[in-house]
C-alpha cells in the first residue's frame, strides 16, 4: 500500500502534515497504550522525523552501529543477509502502510546492525532516533513502559524465530554429512 491509498488526498511528493502522521500511527499495534490517550499519540509523533528514501539506497547496513528505529510508511524494503563470502541474500521483504518497523534493536543500545535493509522501491518512513525514544521515555513514563513492552515481545519473537532457523540449518548440516 502506497502513500496514495493510506492518505488519498494528498500528494505523494508533499510533507505528511501531523494529521497524516497521526493517522498513520494509529495503525500501528507497538503504539496501542498510546492511543488510549487522546496525546500519547500527538506526544509521540512530535519525536520522529519523515525520511523520504530513494530506490536503491541502503537504510540500514549491516554491521554499522544503529542509532534508532524506522516505521515503513510508504514503499517497500528488502532485508538482506550477507553470507561468510560477503555475497548478500534476501531475508524479507517488506511493505509499507500497514504498521511495518525495522531497526527496532538499535533503541536499546548501540550494537551493530544485524542485517542491512535496502529500499527496493521509494519509500517515506518515520524514524525515531534512539536518543529521542530515550527522551520519550523519561518524559512519558506512563507510555513508555507499554510500548517497550511491546517492543521487548516483538524482539523475543524474532530471536525465537532465528533460533528455530539455526536448528533447522544445523539439522540439514548434519543429515547432509551422515549422506
Amino acid at each position: 500500500m502506497g502513500l496514495k491509498e493510506i492518505f488519498p488526498n494528498r500528494d505523494a511528493n508533499v510533507e505528511p502534515v501531523q494529521d497524516d502522521i497521526l493517522k498513520y500511527l494509529e495503525g500501528i499495534t507497538l503504539l496501542e497504550e498510546l492511543k488510549a490517550d487522546p496525546g500519547g499519540l500527538k506526544a509521540f509523533s512530535e519525536f520522529l522525523s519523515v525520511k523520504d528514501i530513494a530506490t536503491g539506497s541502503e537504510i540500514i547496513r549491516e554491521g554499522d552501529v544503529g542509532g534508532g528505529m524506522f516505521f515503513l510508511m510508504s514503499g517497500r524494503v528488502m532485508v538482506m543477509k550477507k553470507t561468510v563470502q560477503g555475497d548478500f541474500y534476501p531475508v524479507a521483504k517488506l511493505s509499507g502502510g500497514n504498521g511495518i518497523f525495522f531497526g527496532e534493536g538499535a533503541l536499546f543500545g548501540h550494537e551493530a546492525r544485524s542485517a542491512s535493509v535496502i529500499a527496493d522501491e521509494p519509500c517515506r518512513c518515520l524514524v525515531l532516533d534512539g536518543g529521542d525514544f530515550e527522551r520519550f521515555c523519561r518524559l512519558y513514563p506512563q507510555w513508555s513502559v507499554g510500548v517497550i513492552l511491546r517492543l521487548a515481545k516483538v524482539v523475543a519473537t524474532r530471536l525465537r524465530s532465528l533460533n528455530q532457523d539455526y536448528v533447522m540449518l544445523y539439522q540439514a548440516l548434519v543429515s547432509e554429512i551422515r549422506g
